[in-house]
């Protein structure tokens, strides 16, 4: 059972006012679950608030981080610290003390401070040696787990203040890591005691057993390791004797989501779609079963980042742009929770697609699925963001949706639409409706974008064994009309509007092997598109600015089809270089910066690397420039542009 933070508050004020309770508070809860911030952001408050006045033997309440510590002088120095900036807070006012910090030499904190300036003097400071017999405060230790001190020698440490200073100590930590990075600690050595033949790991204990002789795997090591050098027995007797009351916490992300778009959030426009969106958000934690403050702080993050970036565009109506918002912020917290679990939603390796429905997991056709987009995943991995990349598919999903939006009423009459909920319709009128849409596919009716959901469905129908169909024939039949479609249309549609993204590689095979006249009709269309490169070497003037326009035109199509100079002939630009102006040059140089913009070009462009290495081979300035002083410095900074992205290519 969990408290919530307003309860476990309560018990803990309980136990600091009163002067019977002589044992520690243990606040138990796994990494990330939001203990730390529970106590800094509220517990620590409250105390300071509740006990004062309230408690006679109650003065400080101090806060030490064990994250690091090696020995105990280490934490009487951080007790030290935090007591120092208590002093200042009470001679200098709330807030001041913690301008000291830690870990700083101690006259340069006096320093900082302006001692004279107030006219304090130094022996008005508390002592370090007081530490030792300081009484009459509240401390909190966290990150128990995280310190490197022996964890029976530090519980011992702290069971003396409890015992002997009289103090009322706080104890934050995940006790399911307590001792781990001294377990890890000179690993060989442990290995090698474990792997000792005499202590024979695997040998049964019931003698009339016969004993596993098979060698020890990784894991079993690991586990024998831990075995045999945990220090839990010890820890769990120490324990009993210190801790009288052990809370165990796990974060309520409903009760704290505010709050930490509060701390964490800077934006008021992030802010109001965060609050406005609040209950979409803690749905997503709670079917995920997911309670991690840190991944609900970087998700925000994250979302505030891409949220200022798509609200630079200006779309109407604002309904498109809305309805962005909330897309990316169900996706980006659906992939925060896939990587901080040490999942992965989707992988986009395969896929020209830049944004799409992504099918999560096995059996997707008819699980669920979540409006994805790559330049997240990108961005949350890498925190690589291309803003003009990330406004131009935003602009380019909402175009397409307005069209469809607009279009809507002529296709609500589609056999299709009456299909797509096909399980709620009687056999006979699915019938009636497939042929129906057949019929309306021969006519041309229907516009590309149905052509994927079409094909699904017949899939569905087809995995359903729904006995009408006749579907090796329809499907046929769907796939002709559907080419032929493709092979006039002229608004360009590409492969990847017709890419389903679902890591059920059963269903992306079928998948792919029905659609592949489609994807092959647009995979010819899309080749020629970008070999119109090609095309300004065959000009006799303007080539350069020909080239550098069609840079721009298909950047996108180049990056997600990740080939550029692949479509380029080597010795035709050595062929144009010779004979350029050098304004052409330029503009060439230009259209090659614009599409290799980026540092992780060898995520995209490894196959540009024959065509590159030989203009680079074939590029002799000397001859090339004619001895003109201006054409050989174009031809310079082309030749090292070339050579910087090659040897990020290849890197």
């Amino acid at each position: 059972m969990y408290l919530t933070d307003e309860k476990i508050i309560d018990l803990i004020v309980e136990y600091v006012t009163d002067d019977r309770y002589k044992q520690a508070v243990l606040i138990d809860g796994d990494w990330g679950s939001g203990k730390t911030y529970f106590v800094q952001e509220k517990l620590i408050k409250s105390l300071k608030d509740k006990i004062e006045g309230n408690a006679e033997n109650i003065e400080n309440v101090l806060y030490v981080s064990l994250y690091g510590m090696e020995n105990l002088s280490q934490i009487i120095e951080d007790i030290y610290s935090a007591t120092l900036e208590m002093f200042f807070d009470k001679k200098l006012g709330e807030g001041t003390g913690q301008k000291i910090g830690k870990g700083i030499n101690i006259v340069s904190k006096l320093m900082t401070t302006g001692m004279k300036y107030f006219n304090l003097d130094k022996d008005d400071l508390p002592k370090l040696s007081d530490v030792k017999t300081i009484k009459n405060c509240v401390v909190i230790f966290d990150d128990l787990e995280r310190c490197s001190i022996d964890i029976n020698q530090l519980l011992g440490f702290i069971n003396n203040l409890v015992e002997h200073n009289s103090m009322k100590v706080i104890i934050v930590a995940n006790q399911s890591e307590i001792g781990k990075p001294k377990l890890i600690s000179d690993l060989p050595h442990k290995y090698s005691v474990v792997l000792n033949p005499n202590l024979k790991p695997n040998e049964s204990k019931d003698k009339g057993v016969e004993q596993d002789k098979s060698p020890l795997t990784k894991k079993q090591l690991q586990e024998y390791t831990e075995q045999v050098f945990s220090e839990d027995i010890l820890y769990e007797k120490v324990k009993e004797k210190l801790i009288g009351l052990t809370i165990n916490y796990k974060a309520n992300i409903n009760d704290n989501y505010e709050e930490i778009i509060g701390k964490y959030i800077k934006h008021e426009l992030s802010k109001e779609n965060l609050i406005l969106h609040k209950e979409v958000v803690i749905s997503i934690f709670e079917k995920r079963q997911h309670s991690n403050i840190r991944t609900l702080i970087f998700a925000l993050i994250a979302y505030e980042k891409i949220l200022m970036i798509v609200s630079e565009i200006e779309f109407q109506p604002n309904q498109f742009l809305v309805e962005q918002y909330k897309r990316i912020l169900c996706y980006i917290i659906e992939l925060s929770i896939q990587i901080k679990t040490g999942k992965q939603l989707y992988s986009w390796t395969n896929s020209t697609s830049k944004t799409g429905m992504v099918y999560l997991g096995k059996g997707s056709v008819f699980g669920e699925s979540v409006f994805g987009y790559r330049f997240v995943d990108t961005y949350l991995n890498t925190r690589f963001l291309d803003s003009d990349e990330v406004k131009s598919i935003i602009l380019s999903t909402m175009n397409e949706e307005k069209v469809i939006l607009t279009s809507k009423e002529a296709e609500n009459s589609l056999s299709f639409n009456r299909l797509y909920m096909w399980w709620y319709l009687e056999d006979e009128q699915v019938s009636v409706l497939l042929e129906n849409m057949l019929s309306e596919l021969s006519e041309k009716k229907y516009h590309p974008r149905y052509f994927k959901d079409i094909i699904i469905m017949l899939m569905q129908l087809r995995n359903q064994n729904f006995s009408p169909l006749e579907y090796d024939n329809l499907c046929e039949a769907c796939v002709n009309y559907m080419q032929q479609r493709l092979e006039t249309m002229k608004d360009g549609f590409t492969a990847e509007n017709l890419e389903v993204l679902s890591d059920d590689q059963e269903f992306i095979k079928e998948y792919n092997l029905i659609m592949k006249p489609l994807f092959d009709v647009l995979y010819k269309k899309d080749r020629e598109e970008k070999e119109k490169i090609n095309e300004s070497m065959d000009l006799d003037k303007s080539w350069g600015e020909f080239f550098k326009s069609s840079c721009l035109e298909n950047k996108s199509l180049y990056t997600t089809g990740h080939k550029f100079l692949f479509y380029v002939n080597p010795e035709k630009v050595i062929e144009k270089l010779s004979t350029s102006t050098v304004n052409e040059i330029y503009s060439f140089l230009d259209g090659i910066k614009e599409v290799y913009s980026f540092s992780n070009l060898n995520d995209f462009f490894k196959d540009d690397i024959n065509h590159i290495n030989k203009i680079i081979d074939k590029l002799n300035i000397e001859e090339l420039s004619n001895n003109k002083t201006t054409k050989r410095i174009a031809l310079e900074k082309l030749k090292v542009k070339l050579e910087n992205s090659r040897d990020l290519i290849q890197r």
